[in-house]
């Protein structure tokens, strides 16, 4: 998986970054839904991970949001009727 960061926004101990991350689909996937099987396909989806980072510097909280619904379209093939 490759990460490219498009911002980077940091005050008062807080750090908030941007990205797009981009794979190519190789391996099965478990979700709470179930096993979703490689389709060989590129991925791609943003993403947003924000740290706290204490007095020491040290990172005391991590959170990362990314787009599922977008990811999910693109792990699951389509079904053609």
């Amino acid at each position: 998986m490759k990460y490219k960061i498009l911002g980077i926004v940091a005050k008062g101990g807080v750090v908030a970054i941007e990205g797009i991350a981009t794979a190519t689909f190789k391996g099965p996937l478990e979700t709470p839904t179930g096993t979703v099987p490689p389709t060989g396909g590129h991925i791609e989806f943003t993403y947003a991970d924000f740290y706290r980072v204490n007095s020491r510097g040290m990172i005391a909280e991590y959170h990362t949001y990314y787009d599922t619904a977008g990811l999910n379209r693109q792990l699951r093939p389509s079904s053609s009727s």
